[in-house]
This record gives structure tokens, sequence and C-alpha cells, in this order.
């Protein structure tokens, strides 16, 4: 099982929004690149960063941001937020990001999300962002008519690199994993499935390293990192043993 550490953007700084609310913001004092590099340092592997602006308003805002990060790091980045359209997923591809998120646009424009996914094959990750059995869009302010298991199946023959699952439920509120609901998309998805949203203890990170489903292959933190209520370095000495 992979950690992979977040670090979410907004106006340039590092936030981690309640339930995907843009009106409950808490703002940390670390800048990207000082947390980047303890990231780093505690050998992490891969790092999840959201543009939040960008999911927000559509387009990449905090571009030049995470430009400069992947210039000063080895670790690798994925990156997420107002990807919509092939252009702007290019615009990150080029920076050699090791994956892009996708999720507005794979809802609302399908035809240009397929060409996104077959123009970078196993480059990009379909973000599912669900409340109840909807998955949101539009930086999660909208519900769309899909399910979970109705989205996976318009990509089922594409090649995506994986799935990253939030339970919107879940996310920024330490409350603990939705296990069931993970396990019902990992017996679904014919990709490799990453965990996002209430992840609040070690215990819950020992509960995750013992989902042996070849398919799931970790975890997104967030809020738990930064408030301190989990240790990153013991995180990644458990989920190592797991493995």
């Amino acid at each position: 099982m992979k950690i992979y550490p977040a670090i979410d953007l907004l106006q340039g700084k590092v936030v981690r929004l309640y339930q995907g609310d843009y009106d409950q913001v808490t703002y940390y004092n670390a800048d990207p690149f000082t947390q980047l590099k303890i990231f780093e340092d505690l050998g992490v592997e891969l790092v999840h960063v959201v543009d939040l602006d960008g999911a927000r308003e559509g387009t990449p805002v905090n571009f030049p941001i995470i430009e400069d990060m992947v210039a000063k790091t080895k670790v690798k980045i994925e990156v997420g937020g107002g990807i919509r359209n092939l252009e702007k997923a290019k615009k990150y591809i080029d920076l050699r990001v090791d994956r892009i998120v996708i999720g507005t646009i794979a809802v609302t424009n399908i035809e240009e999300a397929r060409k996104i996914i077959e123009s970078f094959p196993e480059r990009v990750m379909l973000g599912l962002d669900v409340a109840g059995e909807r998955v949101a869009l539009r930086g999660w302010r909208e519900l769309s008519t899909f399910t979970l298991t109705e989205l996976i199946d318009v990509y089922r023959d594409y090649p995506l690199r994986g799935i990253i699952f939030t339970d919107i439920s879940k996310d920024g509120t330490l409350s603990g994993v939705s296990i069931e609901k993970l396990e019902k998309v990992l017996n679904y998805s014919p990709f490799p499935v990453v965990a996002s949203g209430g992840v609040s203890t070690i215990e819950d990170i020992i509960k995750l390293s013992t989902i042996k489903h070849s398919l799931f292959e970790g975890v997104i933190i967030g809020r738990a990192i930064y408030d301190g209520s989990i240790d990153l370095k013991e995180a990644l000495k458990i989920a190592g043993a797991g493995n």
C-alpha cells in the first residue's frame, strides 16, 4: 500500500477544505515548496497536488507554482484541478508530472475525456468524488446524474492509470475511512484504486493496510498530516510493512 500525501493549493497557499466547502478553509503555515521538501526528505514516492482554484474556475490557476514544484523536487507529482480539455492536460504532461487527474470533464464531456485518456495512456487518473450515490463535479459544488458504477463503465475500456475514490462526506473531517464503499469500488473497478478522504489516525492506516485486494494501490492523506493526527513517517513504515 502506498501513502500519497496531499498538497491542496488555494491562492498559492496550502489549505484543506471541509467536505470540499470553499467557505470552510483551514490555512496551514508551510508554503508548498517547504511542504514538498518535507515529504521528499521522508522518502515519499508521489505527492497528490490539487489546484483548488482551478477546480472552481475550470482552468489551471496555480500552474506557475506547480511548475516550480515539479522543477524543484525528485518526488513524483500528481495534479488535479481545472484540467478540462486536451490542451490543458498536455500542458501538465509536458511539465513531466507523473499523472494528471480528471473529474468534472469525465462527466460533462465524455468524448474529450476519452481523448485525453487515449492521448496519455496510463498517465490519467479518474477522480471519482462521490456524495451518497452520485458523482460530484466542479469542485464538488454540483452533483451529476452518474452513479459511481455508471461512470466507471463509461471508461472501462480506456487506458486509465487508475481511480481516485473520494467519499466527500468524509473528506477533511478526520472521521475515518469508508471501508465498505472503498471495497465496493475495488470489486467493481478494472483499474487500480486509490482511496481518499477521512483518514484520521494510524489505526485507519493499519486497517487499510490489511486490504489485500490486488487493485488497491494506496491512500491519499491530507488534513491528518497537517493537524498532527498522523505521523507520516510512522504511516509510511506501516504501509511499507503491509506490502
